[in-house]
């Protein structure tokens, strides 16, 4: 399944650009190019034969956001729609990724990590932190990230870099934890869902 949340079509394209989002429709298209292409469930081969389809979900999105009549002020100031279509930099800019809180709010945790600070703003990894501030040069904090990010390809790659890692692990973390809750119930059947997990 393409990363990405589905948006209804009718969207206004300058939405779905701020949003870091791919109209559904060509994700739609990108799942059946996959689908049609690939005739194994190997996931290596699945893996290899997305990256061409998002590559041409991205470049017909372009077209599209190119020819928009809306949002022209948007487009001036976002031309280019690649690096804003970033699944992990926009879960950490967003606010909605694999945090505790928001988990809860949407029924997928029973916790809210109460007693533990796990959103956007608090993330604890403070080794990918380490990697990140080295990278840029700067104490990244939430007023810092952004202002870092744009200064240059260096800052906005080791920014999307620190963002790719932090949302991995913390889905990993959802993930064993499920895993674990499953087999201290003894809910055979969700634990088939796990197996195996692959990333991107």
């Amino acid at each position: 399944m393409p990363q990405g949340y589905p948006v209804p079509s009718g969207q206004p394209p300058r939405k779905l650009v701020i949003a870091g989002l791919v109209p559904v429709e060509e994700l739609v298209r990108e799942a059946v190019e996959v689908e049609e292409t690939v005739t194994t469930t190997d996931y290596q081969t699945m893996r290899e034969a997305r990256r061409p389809a998002r590559e041409r979900s991205i470049s017909r999105w372009q077209e599209r956001w190119d020819s928009a009549t809306s949002g022209p002020w948007t487009h001036a100031i976002i031309p280019v729609l690649s690096p804003w279509l970033d699944f992990y930099l926009n879960q950490i800019l967003s606010g909605h990724g694999r945090f505790r809180p928001y988990l809860k709010k949407y029924g997928h945790d029973t916790s809210d990590g109460s007693g533990i600070e796990e959103d956007a703003r608090h993330v604890r990894f403070v080794e990918d932190r380490t990697v990140l501030n080295t990278a840029t040069g700067v104490s990244t904090s939430p007023s810092t990230l952004v202002p870092t990010m744009l200064r240059g390809q260096v800052e906005w790659d080791a920014t999307a870099k620190f963002a790719a890692s932090v949302m991995r692990k913390l889905r990993i973390a959802e993930r064993e934890k499920s895993i674990g809750e499953a087999l201290l119930c003894g809910r055979t059947a969700q634990l088939l869902q796990f197996t195996p997990i692959f990333f991107s």
